[in-house]
């Protein structure tokens, strides 16, 4: 029964190993029930329950708006949501570790062109979405919210990004797949809604 922004009244359950698919008309308030069970959104009416032990992350559907820190590095935008997992000696990074995991999720991901210290905001839609699901991938959730997770990619990086969600289905992890696009969710998605 979670309502927030345009959504709602939603009673969804999500399973570890399972990739659940949801899809709307854009405008509905369908990024709006990703919005609330990441957390990002409290509901206005009824409630999430989620267990304060699992970790949720999400790929937001605009990139552009919510996505990377355009004058930041590849880098950084990747490690950003997981800083804590560097941390040494009170608040300082150990910044080689880092940098050095940083450059091996980029190279997993084939962020082109393929320097984790290069800026962000030089790469193609496509690979600034591969960072941003790096980012996420580095958080280590038990949740995965994806909204929109191919928008305005090309078929390549469409391709590798659904080979990427497959594989979260063996982490025995939940991933909720909040797209307009039909076609995203016949790829890769157990059931829809």
């Amino acid at each position: 029964g979670a309502c927030g922004g345009r959504a709602g009244p939603v009673d969804l359950v999500l399973r570890g190993g399972e990739i659940t698919g949801l899809t709307g008309l854009p405008g509905s308030g369908l990024h709006d029930i990703g919005f609330l069970v990441h957390g990002s959104m409290k509901p206005s009416k009824g409630k999430v329950n989620v267990s304060r032990k699992i970790k949720r992350a999400l790929v937001p559907p605009h990139r552009e708006t919510q996505g990377g820190i355009q004058l930041s590095s590849v880098r950084e935008n990747i490690t950003l949501s997981a800083l804590p997992r560097w941390r040494r000696f009170g608040r300082l990074l150990a910044l080689g570790t880092e940098g050095r995991e940083a450059q091996a999720m980029a190279t997993e991901l084939n962020v082109i062109p393929g320097d984790a210290e290069g800026p962000y905001g030089v790469l193609s839609g496509g690979n600034k979405q591969k960072v941003i699901f790096g980012r996420v991938l580095m958080q280590e959730p038990q949740v995965y919210v994806l909204c929109e997770p191919t928008r305005g990619v090309d078929i390549a990086t469409r391709t590798e990004i659904y080979r990427l969600i497959r594989k979260l289905r063996s982490k025995d992890v939940a991933v909720l797949v909040i797209s307009s696009d039909s076609e995203d969710l016949f790829a890769v998605c157990d059931r829809i809604g």
